[in-house]
C-alpha cells in the first residue's frame, strides 16, 4: 500500500545566454519555510528558482499533485518539475 507524504521542492534556473532556462538540481525541503529559504539563497546563485509543493509517495519515490508555491527571480513561464 502506498504512503503518500507532503514534500516541498525547489527548482532552482539559470538563464542561458540564448534566452531559455537551464534547470539545475532539485532540492527537497521538509517545510515550505525552509523550501522558501533555500530558494531565495538559490535565486541569488542562479537567477531564478521555483518553490513547489507535492505528494510523494515512499513506495515509488515518485510525485504527484505538484502545485507551484512560489517563484523567485528569472523563471519560466510554465515551470515544471
Amino acid at each position: 500500500m502506498s504512503k503518500l507524504i507532503d514534500v516541498y521542492l525547489v527548482q532552482p534556473y539559470e538563464r542561458l545566454d540564448r534566452g531559455d532556462f537551464e534547470p539545475w538540481v532539485l532540492v527537497e525541503r521538509p517545510t515550505l519555510t525552509s523550501a522558501v529559504e533555500s530558494a531565495e539563497g538559490l535565486c541569488r546563485t542562479y537567477g531564478g528558482a521555483v518553490v513547489f509543493s507535492a505528494k510523494a509517495d515512499l513506495a515509488t519515490g515518485g510525485y504527484s499533485s505538484c502545485k507551484v508555491q512560489r517563484k523567485f527571480g528569472e523563471v519560466p513561464e510554465d515551470p515544471m518539475l
